[in-house]
């Protein structure tokens, strides 16, 4: 059974991690994001928070520098995280530039003190587009669809997709996969008028025969559908205020 039916939109467009100590500050931010659909992981220790990124994905990362050298450590670990250098990262400042030089590492966009929901509504609004787009790219659309592996060796195994992306998918089967071992699949996506066909690698594999895989060496014809065909599935499941705005960003590029 094909599952691409209607769904819910998510609530949630991006997770931010929040590391902040002012009260007030995360109150005003916290007002702000909600209206972008966006929902914050508030931190109050640096170290804390350098530890969760290490195991959990963030669109965005927004670190006050008033935590002084800590605040240097958490945009160094956004830098050095496999999964979120990517993030889009803010800094809130004071307006005493001189105070905060030197400690934005990596940071693309600054709140500035005194604080309000409209003037961080404002920076949001610049940095938008980027973090949609980065939640786009880890985006996986739930399917369940039939689906064909070849294994180095020759084998062919029945197996189901789980969910899918642009760089690889989640898949379901009966036989013994090990992590790193290559092979390929074959599927058709809902709406498509030719299977999909990839070679690709094993990221991670349990014992229910669950598989995480990503895609190796497509072409830039199946790049370029690919992305098109989740895109559409992304857009579908976000909030149709924020729907918009992504089409905007998407005819952009």
């Amino acid at each position: 059974m094909t599952q691409t039916g209607s769904r819910p939109r998510l609530l949630s467009v991006g997770n931010v991690l929040l590391v902040c100590k002012d009260a007030e500050a995360i109150r005003l931010l916290t007002e702000a994001a909600q209206q972008f659909a966006l929902s914050l992981d508030v931190h109050h220790q640096a170290e804390t928070a350098a530890s969760i990124l290490g195991r959990q994905k963030f669109e965005a990362v927004v670190v006050d520098l008033e935590l002084g050298d800590s605040a240097k450590t958490v945009l160094r670990e956004v830098c050095l995280s496999s999964s979120n250098q990517t993030a889009v990262t803010f800094t809130i400042t004071s307006r005493n530039a001189e105070k905060d030089s030197g400690m934005s590492i990596g940071s693309t966009f600054t709140f500035v003190r005194p604080l309000s929901v409209e003037s961080i509504s404002l920076t949001l609004k610049a940095a938008y587009g980027l973090i949609v787009r980065e939640r786009r790219r880890y985006f996986r659309f739930p399917l369940a669809v039939p689906a064909f592996l070849r294994t180095a060796e020759g084998k062919e195994i029945a197996s189901q997709t789980v969910n899918i992306g642009e760089g690889g998918m989640g898949l379901h089967t009966s036989h013994p996969f090990k992590a790193k071992e290559q092979a390929l699949v074959q599927f058709t996506l809902p709406g498509q008028p030719s299977q999909f066909s990839a070679k690709l690698d094993v990221c991670w594999c349990d014992q229910s025969g669950l598989l995480g895989v990503r895609f190796l060496a497509l072409s830039a014809q199946q790049k370029s559908g690919l992305r098109e065909w989740v895109s559409a599935r992304f857009e579908e499941s976000i909030p149709e205020r924020v729907a918009v705005h992504f089409r905007k960003s998407a005819a952009k590029r």
